[in-house]
């Protein structure tokens, strides 16, 4: 699940195959196959770890700076959330608690959760300096 957070992070949701998995994983395809199956059961795996621990964490979350904070320490599984990509629907009750804890940080303001997910997208991109995006995220 970490070689899959690194590759997403690093190159895009694209970019992951099983070649690349068993070279940063340092494993063989077929141990991949085994254990999830197929690759659409891998993404599915990753996006359920990543929308978990988004979910355990943001329970302590009071303010739009600290939800920003925590993506920028964890973007893979930022990014994994906001991707609907794989088989089936991404929707489940823990994504809709996620969803309800960012408009609640932010009023129930639909503008202002998305400039928060705005800013939180620039700073993981690099096209903004991670303290003037909390500084900007402390003002909504």
């Amino acid at each position: 699940m970490d070689s899959v957070e690194d590759i997403w992070h690093a190159q895009g949701d694209l970019a992951l195959s099983v070649r690349r998995l068993t070279a940063a994983s340092r494993t063989t395809s077929q141990a991949i196959y085994t254990y999830f199956g197929s690759m659409d059961n891998l993404l599915d795996s990753a996006f359920n770890r990543a929308l978990t621990e988004l979910d355990e964490a943001t329970v302590a979350i009071a303010q739009p700076s600290d939800w920003l904070r925590y993506a920028l320490d964890h973007p893979a599984r930022w990014q994994m959330v906001q991707v609907d990509r794989g088989p089936g629907a991404r929707r489940s009750e823990l994504l809709t608690a996620v969803a309800e804890r960012l408009s609640h940080l932010t009023g129930y303001d639909p503008l202002q959760t998305a400039q928060l997910n705005g800013l939180i997208d620039a700073a993981i991109a690099g096209r903004l300096d991670p303290d003037i995006a909390i500084a900007a995220a402390d003002r909504l």
